[in-house]
């Protein structure tokens, strides 16, 4: 399995949406034929240049809100809409970017890896991040979101993880983990369908 990014990024800072950067993130598998590999599993995650912003005395808050209401939503639940994080989500670790996942489709065939590629995913730009998501949008129960180190915050469907603490996955090789998948178009062609239904 490889992971896939496309994005944007500016090379100065301009405007409070140059702290974002909105990655398209594909999991493909090859088929049969080695030099031909399949969408598996797609994602939609925004990066926040949380440490940026804060160097630069932009403010968090302007940055989420010029975006959508997603989030606006995000900021207020993790910092009442200001620039630190709230001292009840106890927060501890260095945090430069804020990994924020809300768009997810994997096909049925791959449930079974979906830890190990979230994992993957959210640990794509580093472990200096924080990780936060919607509780359903992975389809992850909350033992296995556990697993992953997600806490929730309190009367919020928001969780999220400091992604410097390692999961059980890293530590796995990739016999352990059995990542071999061969997939067909026919998956591919499944996992797009449902990418068009899915809102962002």
């Amino acid at each position: 399995m490889r992971i896939c990014c496309a994005f944007t990024s500016t090379i100065k800072y301009e405007s409070e949406e140059d702290y974002v950067r909105h990655h398209e993130i594909e999991v493909k598998c090859y088929g049969e034929e080695v030099m031909q590999d399949f969408i598996v599993a797609k994602f939609s995650v925004d990066q926040i240049m949380y440490w940026n912003a804060i160097n630069d005395d932009v403010s968090i808050f302007e940055i989420c809100d010029c975006d959508s209401d997603g989030m606006h939503q995000l900021n207020v639940i993790l910092s009442n809409g200001k620039d630190e994080f709230r001292e009840d989500l106890e927060i501890e670790t260095h945090v430069e970017h804020i990994m924020f996942m809300h768009k997810v489709v994997f096909h049925p065939e791959i449930d079974k890896y979906k830890q190990v590629i979230i994992d993957a995913v959210f640990n794509l730009f580093g472990r200096t991040s924080l990780a936060v998501t919607w509780d359903e949008t992975t389809g992850l129960s909350t033992k296995q979101l556990a697993e992953l180190g997600f806490k929730k915050v309190v009367s919020s469907y928001l969780i999220y993880r400091e992604s410097a603490y390692r999961t059980p996955f890293e530590e796995m090789d990739h016999e352990e983990m059995d990542l071999d998948f061969l997939p067909t178009e026919e998956h591919e062609e499944w996992v797009m369908k449902e990418w068009e239904k899915e809102p962002s």
